[in-house]
């Protein structure tokens, strides 16, 4: 709980795989993910008792941690799915999304990429993801580029709240990229560190 930008809520979705008894796998994502949708619903409704919602509609800020776990493209395309629909009925939008320590290939950066442009609203910026974490997972530089456009498409950096520009934090160490073929495709206001 707690208050967020504008009056939202900031919620948490802990799905750590250090908190469990054992790391999540990949089935684990794709069956879990269609409940979250009515759970994060019910904690918002929870916790936005008695108040109103922010200025763009968005009545929570979700941060997103599951990390160290075997969350393969197929869970991570399910759970963007269910983090995009949040989003879009105005229920939620994604500040971060910790994935680092995964099994997460291109397939899976498709999923993440459609999620940082179908929440990427105009004239709700601060409401834009702010941080992906992905180091430590399969992502060749294809994937990479595909994360690369849909920031780029999205009009990333955004508009800060205070002035200024607020890029995508994003990170890509420890996967499968072939950095030569990186860094042609890399935004030019981004700069790539061996």
């Amino acid at each position: 709980g707690g208050g967020g930008a504008g009056g939202s809520v900031n919620l948490t979705i802990n799905l750590d795989g250090r908190k469990r008894d054992r790391p999540l796998r990949d089935h684990d994502f794709v069956a879990l993910s269609p409940h979250l949708f009515g759970a994060v619903s019910e904690a918002v409704r929870g916790e936005r008792y008695g108040r109103t919602s922010s200025s763009d509609g968005v009545q929570a800020v979700l941060d997103v941690h599951a990390e160290h776990n075997m969350c393969g493209d197929a869970g991570a395309n399910a759970l963007c799915d269910v983090l995009v629909a949040l989003r879009e009925k105005n229920i939620a939008a994604v500040r971060a999304l910790f994935l680092w320590k995964n099994d997460v290939g291109d397939e899976g950066a498709r999923g993440i990429a459609r999620l940082i442009t179908a929440t990427a609203v105009k004239g709700q910026e601060r409401m834009w993801v702010a941080e992906v974490h992905l180091s430590h997972n399969t992502i060749s530089a294809s994937g990479a580029v595909t994360l690369f456009d849909s920031a780029q498409s999205s009009q990333y950096p955004r508009p800060y709240v205070g002035g200024g520009l607020a890029p995508l934090w994003l990170r890509l160490e420890h996967n499968a990229i072939n950095m030569n073929a990186l860094t042609r495709h890399m935004p030019p206001h981004c700069k790539a560190e061996r």
